[in-house]
């Protein structure tokens, strides 16, 4: 076999191995005749040309290739054809019906010379500027979504009725807190303190306020080193003002202060303990006048009820004696009224005792009618009284604030009823818990009267109300 046929098996070879190596390259390769017509293009460029390798052969590449770009690939061509190197560019191809791609040329003549013709690469760009332009459209997005939030934020800052300053603490060489620098301040801030934002900004709280007392910088300096959060009240001797502050860190070294001015309530504060201790300070006179008064009153009207009972004792004429059992009444009314002064002036005080002793509900009971028989036949009204049976003979508490609770009830049920009837009973409320613990007794006083209207009812057991003029 002769050498020129060697050749040219071997270089059919070279070529079936660089097409099949062409088919396989994931950029596009395309081999131009001299006059930068296609004679074939591997699957990867085909794709991205809009055609198959028999429908591209023979065609101009320019047509392929966006009309901004055939400019350059003109100049690319005459460079190539004339031997100059040209470095890779990027370009934009046009398939038909379909959206450009871009790409990254490059190019080369096939042999020594144009003779042979040129191979042009392009590796995709399309994906990677897809990318880029996601990328930039983010960014873009989030900076107008910044500018949105600055915006908003500005405009807050501006608007709040509550001061607030920006600061940077100044430390000393050993690293504590000696002063502070205003780095910006709100309009609020200077409605509140009276500073304008150019005479502050910049300078340090000692320059603007020398009388600044240490406690300020002291309260700060944690919350700009340690970036927690501290809220307090202060009283600015400096400018004669009270606030509440809350003071947090948005960067190591700065603390933000916001703050209102509390001088006013501080005032009603102080204005309101003033009253309260006033009108603690008569209450406890008025008590000690109301017991001083009481036991004033008890000498005379004890020396009354001695000398009634010693007339009484005395006297047989039946009109006297009548006459000196209303003296006795009056008295004893009296007497009672005294005590009830003296239990409001306890119970003001703070010093009412209850007593806790054992003593016999129906013997009580009855030592009260006993008291108001006398009215209740006058009136000609019908009176019982009425225990339930499982009420134990003896009972634990106080029987005399016992008695007066039932006294006054009685007395009111007789005052209001002209006829009829007026039931006292007594049960035995169910208690939970332990069978043989504390029980509970329930004693009412039920009367044919007049009754109370619904409309006053929430009125009763108030201070110093009377339903008497209403009804």
């Amino acid at each position: 076999m002769s050498d020129d046929k060697k050749n040219r098996i071997m270089t059919d070879c070279e070529s079936v191995v660089c097409r099949q190596l062409a088919d396989a390259a994931p950029i596009g390769i395309v081999r131009l005749n001299p006059d930068f017509l296609i004679r074939w293009v591997n699957p990867a460029a085909a794709r991205w040309m809009g055609g198959e390798d028999a429908d591209l052969a023979d065609q101009p590449l320019s047509r392929f290739v966006m009309a901004e770009h055939r400019p350059a690939l003109n100049r690319l061509a005459l460079d190539l054809k004339a031997g100059r190197s040209r470095a890779p560019r990027p370009m934009a191809l046009k398939p038909a019906g379909r959206p450009r791609r871009h790409v990254r040329f490059t190019a080369r003549p096939v042999g020594e010379g144009a003779a042979d013709g040129f191979i042009v690469m392009f590796e995709d760009l399309s994906e990677g500027r897809r990318i880029r332009e996601s990328f930039d459209r983010k960014i873009r997005d989030h900076r107008r979504s910044l500018r949105d939030v600055e915006s908003r934020f500005h405009h807050l800052f501006n608007e709040m009725i509550t001061g607030v300053a920006l600061h940077e603490i100044i430390c000393d060489a050993d690293g504590k807190p000696v002063d502070y620098r205003f780095l910006d301040v709100n309009p609020a801030f200077e409605r509140l303190t009276g500073y304008v934002a150019d005479q502050v900004i910049g300078k340090t709280v000692l320059e603007l306020m020398p009388e600044t007392e240490p406690d300020w910088i002291e309260r700060y300096g944690p919350v700009a080193l340690t970036r927690k959060p501290t809220a307090f009240e202060g009283f600015s001797r400096s400018m004669g003002k009270h606030f509440a502050v809350t003071a947090f860190s948005p960067a190591a070294g700065q603390f933000v202060v916001t703050f209102t001015d509390i001088t006013e309530r501080k005032r009603m504060e102080a204005e309101l303990r003033e009253a309260k201790e006033q009108a603690e300070a008569a209450s406890r006179t008025k008590s000690r006048f109301l017991a001083n008064m009481s036991h004033e009153l008890r000498t005379p009207l004890n020396a009354v009820l001695g000398i009634t009972d010693m007339a009484t004792d005395i006297s047989t004429e039946a009109p006297v004696r009548e006459n000196l059992g209303l003296i006795r009444k009056s008295a004893l009314s009296l007497i009672a009224l005294v005590d009830d002064i003296l239990d409001f002036s306890k119970i003001e005080a703070g010093r009412l005792r209850l007593r806790c002793v054992d003593f016999d509900p129906r013997s009580c009971l009855t030592e009260i009618r006993r008291m108001f028989d006398p009215e209740i036949r006058r009136k000609k009204l019908g009176f019982e009284i009425t225990v339930a049976h499982d009420v134990p003979p003896v009972a634990r508490g106080d029987p005399d604030r016992l008695g007066q609770v039932i006294k006054n009830l009685l007395a009111n049920a007789i005052k209001f009823t002209d006829r009829g009837r007026i039931d006292l009973s007594v049960t035995r409320d169910p208690v939970q818990g332990d069978a043989d613990g504390p029980i509970v007794l329930r004693f009412s006083v039920r009367d044919t009267g007049i009754g109370i209207p619904p409309h006053l009812r929430n009125r009763l057991f108030k201070s110093f109300e009377r339903l008497e003029t209403d009804v």
